[in-house]
């Protein structure tokens, strides 16, 4: 899980420094698709951050242990 959320901010990073310079050097009428693409790796990333593993974590259940108490017999 570390490793895919690694690659995951890196390639959102990486993603954001080249639409970045698009819209920045680009022309009028790559800017719109530019911010389309922002706003889009921004939300991406962050659903993939702080929603998607949360819930991964929790639909794996190792939050906590699940295993039975021995019983006193």
């Amino acid at each position: 899980m570390n490793q895919t959320l690694g690659r995951t901010i890196l390639t959102s990073f990486t993603v954001f420094i080249v639409v970045v310079v698009m819209y920045a050097v680009g022309g009028e009428g790559i800017h719109g698709f530019a911010f389309a693409m922002l706003i889009g790796t921004i939300s991406g990333a962050y659903s993939t951050v702080y929603i998607a593993s949360p819930a991964l974590i929790w639909f794996m259940g190792t939050g906590k242990s699940s295993t039975t108490k021995p019983s006193a017999a």
